[in-house]
């Protein structure tokens, strides 16, 4: 049984010492920072904060996640959709919405800087050992490990909602202890972070955060929540349906109710191959429930350079590339010798020679890997 004093000082026979007693520190509010809410998109992405993208069904939501994660790889990017993008560097997908190599199309179609963005694969116990279905429950601690390798993560998505919460319970419960684990990982501390899920069958289109699968819990901890819907009766140049993304809730800066319109279009990334990406329209306006600006719509197609361009990551995507061999396969996906200098020197790739007297060509290293590898440079 601990021994009773009437008084904290008679243990001490006086005055307990500072050291030798719990403490509560008392602050003054002109010595708090400001927090530092740094916006990737203003009105739509920021740095140290739970996002969650929702929307019905075939609307969208993945191409936006594409569309945003190639705006934010691309340092030569300055804009996505009506908002600039002011910060650039290095985003993780975590997807089980559709295969690898689709997202890697998109991405291409996008014209995202594929050196910057890194998929969550399968899970494995050793080299060599058969693949596992990845869960961040019971191997978030290996995943905490490949991030820190990375530098600059900015942006982690997560498409679905349930490829954040795998081992964890499907409660709010469940929910609120998956988003805190993520929080958790230190190397993410400083990105956005991102969820995209959907409504729950028999949504109406009434009081919309009350609807969201995944539970209330991510709609009270996020504190960007961004929506998507059809609008009806309205057409894209193209002929494809409208959509808008709202801002229907948005805790860190002005802008909540304000909205974007955008529209689906598939264009050919290189070859025969084809993909499809977002196309911004304008303005929504709620109140009038109407796109703003659809006039002002140009459709452009990727030009011949930029073709090339993406014909070119995909290319070295895996590493560098006899000269030679690329021109040849450029020239028969029908790119011109021309064009593809052009692009290759856009893209600042520059040939080198080896000591046998080939020539090669490769992917320019990220800005922060700059000096991993000098003699290639």
């Amino acid at each position: 049984m601990l021994p009773q004093f009437s008084n904290i000082n008679d243990k001490y026979g006086g005055p307990v010492p500072r050291h030798r007693r719990a403490q509560v520190d008392l602050l003054c509010p002109d010595d708090i920072p400001d927090e530092d809410e740094q916006a990737l998109i203003p009105r739509t992405l920021y740095r140290k904060n739970l996002h969650l993208l929702v929307g019905p069904e075939a609307s969208g939501k993945s191409m936006l996640m594409i569309s945003m994660a190639a705006a934010i790889s691309n340092e030569n990017c300055d804009k996505w959709l009506d908002e600039p993008c002011l910060s650039h560097g290095m985003v993780v997908i975590v997807s089980d919405e559709d295969s690898l190599a689709t997202l890697k199309n998109r991405l291409i179609a996008a014209n995202a800087n594929m050196r910057n963005i890194r998929f969550l694969g399968n899970y494995r116990k050793s080299s060599g050992s058969k693949d596992e279905q990845f869960s961040m429950r019971d191997h978030g601690e290996v995943l905490k490990l490949e991030l820190d390798s990375l530098s600059n993560i900015i942006a982690v998505f997560f498409d679905n909602i349930g490829t954040s919460m795998g081992g964890f319970k499907r409660t709010s419960q469940g929910s609120r202890e998956a988003f805190n684990y993520i929080k958790g990982i230190e190397s993410l501390s400083d990105s956005a972070i991102i969820f995209v899920t959907h409504f729950n069958k028999g949504y109406k289109g009434v009081q919309p955060l009350s609807h969201v699968a995944g539970g209330a819990a991510i709609t009270q901890v996020s504190r960007v929540i961004l929506t998507t819907k059809k609008i009806e009766g309205k057409q894209a140049p193209n002929g494809s349906s409208m959509f808008a993304l709202i801002r229907e809730k948005l805790s860190i800066d002005k802008g909540q109710g304000t909205g974007d319109c955008y529209f689906i279009e598939e264009v050919s990334i290189f070859g025969d191959r084809r993909s499809t990406r977002i196309c911004g329209a304008g303005s929504y306006d709620q109140s009038t429930d109407e796109p703003q600006g659809l006039g002002r719509i140009k459709m452009e197609q990727l030009s011949k350079k930029q073709i090339a361009m993406n014909f070119i990551r995909d290319q070295l995507l895996t590493g560098p590339m006899q000269s030679s061999d690329l021109l040849k396969s450029a020239l028969d996906s029908g790119i011109s010798e021309r064009t593809l200098e052009r692009a290759r020197d856009e893209l600042g790739i520059y040939p080198f020679k080896d000591k046998d007297g080939l020539w090669w060509v490769e992917l320019p290293k990220p800005k922060h890997h700059e000096d991993d590898d000098p003699e290639l440079h």
